[in-house]
């Protein structure tokens, strides 16, 4: 039987930042359902709700879709979406040679950022190995201003990335500009992945999407941006 392409939707109920964001709404849509309906748009695979949560199964179960409920104890704070994704993948993975992971979180995402990430993933000139494909946006400011307290004298302020300030260079003039992985697609093998269990994997490729497609969804302000794209957009 040949194999097929998962899109994968991680939606967990509790959240500590924004309290039950993958069900908050935009234009009366949760976040979730949106995620739901740009993967079945995108029309590229079987699509995978994993949660916890009845409220998220309630919402979700009336869509062509499958729902797997994950186990309580990776729906905790400190469980990373690497170890919900392997949770899917031990499941169902053996149907699949390729998976798409969409977030709620990314709720100015569309179908067409999916399927071009996806095309990357797919084209065997671009991509001969099959490494995974991150969606990415350029940050703005200087990554290179970026600090942290001190270990022990909480009051002065270190380099973030490396041991002083000279050596951390604050100029950006001779530096390309950053980019930042945002969490809105994520392609990759089945295989490679259950083998790696990471994200990050040396050679990976990128997808640049534009910053307001590429906004992720962590805190109330975070809302209010959106909705308010979302209304100048005349959406």
């Amino acid at each position: 039987m040949p194999k097929k392409t998962l899109i994968l939707i991680p939606a967990k109920g509790k959240s500590r930042r924004l309290e039950n964001k993958n069900i908050r709404t935009l234009n009366g849509v949760s976040l979730v359902e949106l995620a739901v309906t740009r993967s079945l748009s995108c029309n590229k695979g079987d699509v995978v709700v994993s949660t916890e949560d009845k409220v998220i199964m309630n919402l979700v179960k009336s869509y062509p879709i499958t729902i797997i409920e994950r186990p309580k104890k990776l729906a905790g704070d400190s469980v990373r979406v690497i170890e919900v994704v392997l949770h899917v993948l031990d499941k169902i993975g053996y149907l699949f040679d390729t998976f798409i992971m969409t977030l709620p979180t990314s709720p100015l995402c569309k179908v067409v950022d999916m399927c071009c990430a996806l095309d990357l993933f797919v084209d065997g000139k671009r991509n001969p190995d099959r490494m995974p494909v991150m969606s990415v946006t350029r940050m703005e400011g200087n990554p290179w201003l970026i600090g942290r307290c001190h270990e022990e004298h909480r009051e002065v302020l270190v380099p973030m990335f490396t041991s002083s300030w000279v050596a951390q260079d604050i100029t950006m003039q001779s530096r390309q500009t950053p980019l930042k992985c945002n969490g809105a697609v994520y392609v990759c093998d089945v295989k490679m992945f259950q083998d790696k269990k990471e994200f990050y994997i040396d050679g990976m490729l990128v997808y640049e999407m534009p910053r307001d497609r590429g906004l992720d969804v962590d805190t109330e302000m975070d809302l209010m941006l959106v909705e308010k794209i979302l209304e100048r957009q005349g959406l």
